[in-house]
């Protein structure tokens, strides 16, 4: 029997430059930049509009870093923040607030002293912190988060922190997690595409067989092939000690911040030290010798 092969219908040529306006060639895409007033982290990346993973170890300091970034885009950018906390009582989250938009470190903050500096930043509502279904995390769905980011867009924010992606249901099971990290990572894309002026950063932590890696990549995040390959930058904030924030010394205070992916920056595969000082804000800071040992 004589198989009849389809004949697909030759395509019509319509993408050529020379059909294009002038006007439309010239045309590219320009993103909104932040600064962050620290002079080797505004040089490694200059925070454009877009779709971030940021990863560390526990206890390096990610909430304090999304709290910071909170604070400094909206005093140098205008940028208000939502902050989706999956893990810490609102509480708690409020007194690191309090400390560090204080400029206190947490002997000062315990001691009672003034805190008038947060209240007036907290009182223009330039941060929400939003449990995201606590009291039902069945409700923690990517189509939910698209609903209530959109929302919060619609009132001004721009800036949108998700801290601890691991601690969604199902994202610790092995049997779950790509089929999750796939629905996760299209969500936060798809509202990324939609939406060309927000900063949506994502904070997770890496697999049990990254933890003692000196330096943390992008193939190091559980079930990260589907959520690092739609993500626009992959930066890990990366300390030589691992302990917790209140027990840590002068040490543990360097935080190594390494840019693994940036499609609209010029490096990749590099990065700064930068300070967590004992207000829990991030500051310049030198490198030494000794620390440079530690790369």
């Amino acid at each position: 029997m004589l198989i009849m092969k389809k004949i697909l219908p030759i395509p019509k040529i319509t993408k050529l430059y020379s059909n294009w306006d002038d006007e439309d060639i010239r045309k590219i895409e320009i993103r909104k930049r932040l600064k962050t007033n620290i002079t080797e982290l505004d040089k490694l990346i200059k925070f454009p509009s877009g779709f971030y993973i940021i990863s560390s170890n526990p206890g390096v300091g990610k909430s304090w870093f999304a709290l910071w970034l909170s604070k400094t885009f909206y005093k140098l950018h205008n940028k208000k923040s939502i902050y989706f906390n999956l893990e810490m009582d609102e509480t708690l989250v409020r007194a690191r607030i309090h400390q560090s938009w204080s400029g206190l470190n947490q002997m000062q903050y315990e001691a009672g002293m003034n805190i008038d500096k947060a209240l007036d930043l907290m009182k223009k509502d330039i941060i929400v912190v939003d449990n995201f279904f606590a009291e039902d995390t069945k409700l923690r769905t990517p189509q939910n988060f698209y609903e209530y980011l959109i929302y919060y867009y619609s009132k001004g924010y721009r800036c949108f922190h998700f801290d601890h992606l691991h601690e969604l249901d199902g994202m610790n099971d092995n049997n779950k997690n790509q089929q999750l990290n796939e629905e996760w990572s299209a969500i936060f894309k798809k509202l990324n595409d939609e939406l060309d002026d927000i900063w949506l950063f994502i904070y997770a932590q890496p697999n049990g067989m990254a933890g003692s890696k000196p330096i943390l990549r992008r193939t190091d995040i559980a079930g990260s092939k589907a959520i690092t390959q739609r993500c626009e930058f992959f930066i890990s904030l990366n300390k030589r000690i691992k302990k917790d924030y209140e027990d840590a010394n002068e040490e543990d205070r360097n935080i190594y911040v390494f840019l693994d992916k940036g499609r609209t920056e010029t490096k990749t595969h590099c990065g700064c030290w930068i300070r967590l000082d004992e207000t829990g804000n991030f500051v310049d800071y030198k490198i030494d010798a000794v620390m440079q040992a530690f790369l």
